[in-house]
C-alpha cells in the first residue's frame, strides 16, 4: 500500500505507471487515492470511458499529469475550489469536454503542458484569478475555444509556448496587468483573432496576422506598437517578457 501526505502538492507523469495496487486498491475510486489524513484526495488516473456523474472530485487537491486524457464520455467538468494544480495533459484529446468551471474561491496556481490540448468542443474558459502560469501548448488546437477570460484582479504571470496555438475560432484576448511572459507562438494560427488588450496599456492593440508570430502586432499605427513593446518588454528566445519596474 501507499500513503500520500496532504501536503503533497504535485504527482508527476507515470508515477504509478506498472503499479497493479493502482487499479485494485481498495481507498481509490475511479483512480481518486485519499491522502493519509483521510480527507485530501488525489486524481492519479480514471477510466476513459468515465462519465460525468462517476466522478467525485470531493475534497481533490492535485489533478495528475494525464489523468483524465483522451476520457471521451466527459462532458462537464467541475473543478473544486480545493484543487491547487492541474497536471501536464491531464484533460488532453477530451474530445467531448464542452464546459470547465471552476469554483468561486479557487486555489488553482498552474495549469499544465497540455492540460486542455485537443479538445475540440469545448467553447469557453475562465481561468482563475489565483493562476500564475498557464503551461505550453495548455489549449493547443481547442479549434472551437471562442472565449478566453481571467478572473478579476489576476495573478497570472506567464502565459507558456504555443498556449493558445491552432484555437482557430478564438477572436479576441485581453492580457492580465500582471503578465510577464509571452511564450514563443502562444497565439500561432489562431486565424480569427482579431484584437488583443494589454490590460496595463490603456488602449486595445488591433493585431495584424499575429496568428502566424508570436507577437507580431500593429497598433493604431507601428511607431504606437514599437514604443509601447520596447518601453515595456524586453525580446529574447522568441518570448517577450515584461521589464521590472525600478
Amino acid at each position: 500500500s501507499i500513503k500520500i501526505p496532504s501536503s503533497v502538492t504535485s504527482i508527476g507523469s507515470s508515477a504509478f505507471y506498472g503499479t497493479p495496487w493502482l487499479t485494485n486498491l481498495q481507498n481509490t475510486s475511479y483512480g481518486i487515492a485519499t491522502a493519509s489524513d483521510g480527507q485530501t484526495r488525489f486524481v492519479i488516473d480514471v477510466p476513459t470511458d468515465i462519465t460525468d456523474d462517476e466522478l467525485d472530485m470531493t475534497n481533490v487537491k492535485v489533478i495528475a499529469d494525464y489523468a483524465f486524457s483522451s476520457c471521451s464520455s466527459l462532458t462537464n467538468i467541475e473543478i473544486p475550489n480545493s484543487v491547487t494544480s492541474i497536471g501536464d495533459h491531464a484533460f488532453s484529446s477530451c474530445s467531448a469536454l464542452e464546459t470547465v468551471t471552476f469554483g468561486a474561491n479557487s486555489q488553482l496556481e498552474s495549469i499544465g503542458e497540455g492540460a486542455f490540448s485537443d479538445c475540440d468542443v469545448l467553447t469557453s474558459i475562465e481561468i482563475p484569478s489565483s493562476v500564475t502560469s498557464i503551461g505550453g501548448s495548455a489549449f493547443y488546437s481547442c479549434s472551437a475555444l471562442k472565449t478566453v477570460t481571467f478572473g478579476e484582479d489576476s495573478k497570472l504571470e506567464s502565459i507558456g509556448y504555443s498556449a493558445f496555438s491552432n484555437c482557430s475560432n478564438l477572436t479576441s484576448i485581453e492580457i492580465p496587468s500582471s503578465v510577464t511572459s509571452i511564450g514563443k507562438e502562444a497565439f500561432h494560427y489562431c486565424d480569427a483573432l482579431a484584437t488583443v488588450t494589454f490590460k496595463d496599456a490603456g488602449s486595445v492593440w488591433v493585431l495584424n496576422d499575429f496568428s502566424k508570430t508570436e507577437i507580431t502586432i500593429s497598433a493604431h499605427t507601428p511607431q504606437e506598437l514599437a514604443t509601447y513593446l520596447t518601453s515595456n518588454y524586453y525580446y529574447y528566445n522568441y518570448t517577450w517578457t515584461k521589464k521590472q519596474s525600478a
